[in-house]
């Protein structure tokens, strides 16, 4: 699933993902929290077209070749000092 809260630790704990959003969610937010790692190739998305693709996808993830790119690409959507940001922002 890709929802806010999945996306937030993959980026925080910096790790390699396959996101299959759910499509039965409001506005289809789920899809765009996805769609914002794929974007930066940070994660890979598969959505229900893709099926019969899976384990294709899934045999390339497990092997590593996907992963450690995938983590380097997370390191730099990570926002570092995001409390100090906030705070700065209230002042």
């Amino acid at each position: 699933r890709s929802g806010a809260s999945t996306i937030t630790e993959i980026i925080l704990t910096n790790s390699a993902s396959i996101l299959l959003p759910s499509y039965n969610v409001t506005a289809n937010h789920q899809y765009k929290n996805a769609f914002y790692l794929k974007e930066k190739n940070a994660c890979i998305l598969m959505e229900n077209y893709q099926k019969d693709s899976y384990l294709e996808v899934y045999d390339l993830y497990i092997n590593n070749v996907l992963v450690e790119k995938i983590k380097d690409n997370l390191k730099s959507i990570k926002i570092n000092n995001s409390i100090d940001n906030v705070i700065r922002l209230i002042k």
